[in-house]
């Protein structure tokens, strides 16, 4: 008969191993992780400033996983050989833990288990697009079925990470449901929920701050997707379209989503 002792190694070998497991998964399927809070509903229609840099994966991942005690490397996007690292130097740090010590580290591994799961499906609903120093960040969220109609909401964060301030004059949406029905917004709609925002540049002197929004759509399935374009003025009048890349829309009925959270530069 196996002692307590020996059953809580034992269990604590099993946890490690299932999260090296999905972590291996994702290596080998290409998918990727940027680790995010979703979007709060509660937001919707309202958009502020926020003076600091936009949350970075980093940051994110130490708040959802706080008993973390191995470094986290500070970029924006993690794939699977990133969090193997991570998580068998975790396992390295606390194999030696007994008693209520080491209860406590199978309780956050247990945590850490269901957060990947939860960040991977957040990955699956995020894009990341740079169009001339202009950075976009769409995140969406899935809120349920209201009147036979799917409802997400999504979160929009703009910053200007290159030299010269640009307005945000339009915007531009398609958006695609399983069936191949398109819903589109015509490319130059006035501003977004209200608003015009001004992204200063590093010209100005002003420290990195980004602009954040929160919206919704919905749809007659239960998975879609949304990609589109702002329409950009700098101060000397050139225009540009800032490209949003694809970004799911995903609900739980509509199986499992496929990796993403990937990164372009256009």
């Amino acid at each position: 008969c196996l002692s307590l002792e020996a059953m809580s190694n034992r269990g604590t070998l099993l946890l490690y191993r299932s999260i090296l497991r999905d972590c291996v998964r994702m290596e080998r399927a290409g998918t990727v992780l940027v680790p995010r809070d979703p979007p709060d509903p509660r937001m919707w229609g309202i958009a502020h400033w926020k003076d600091e840099e936009v949350p970075s994966s980093k940051a994110c991942l130490q708040r959802v996983l706080p008993t973390l005690s191995s470094e986290v490397p500070n970029q924006e996007v993690f794939k699977g050989r990133d969090l193997i690292h991570i998580v068998r130097n975790e396992f390295r740090l606390n194999r030696e833990l007994e008693g209520d010590a080491a209860d406590e580290r199978v309780d956050a591994g247990f945590m850490a288990l269901r957060e990947l799961a939860a960040q991977q499906s957040t990955a699956a609903c995020t894009s990341i697009t740079r169009t001339e120093g202009i950075r976009v960040e769409m995140t969406s969220k899935y809120l349920g079925l209201q009147r036979d109609q799917h409802v997400w909401t999504y979160r929009c964060r703009l910053t200007n990470e290159g030299d010269a301030a640009a307005t945000l004059m339009g915007r531009h949406w398609r958006i695609v449901d399983t069936d191949g029905h398109v819903i589109e917004v015509p490319k130059g709609s006035p501003g977004v929920v209200g608003h015009t925002p001004r992204l200063l540049g590093s010209d100005d002197g002003d420290k990195l701050s980004f602009f954040e929004y929160a919206s919704g759509t919905t749809l007659a399935t239960a998975v879609g997707t949304m990609e589109g374009s702002f329409q950009m003025c700098r101060d000397d009048g050139t225009r540009f379209d800032a490209l949003i890349s694809p970004f799911l829309l995903h609900s739980p009925g509509g199986g499992a989503p496929p990796g993403g959270g990937g990164e372009l530069d256009k």
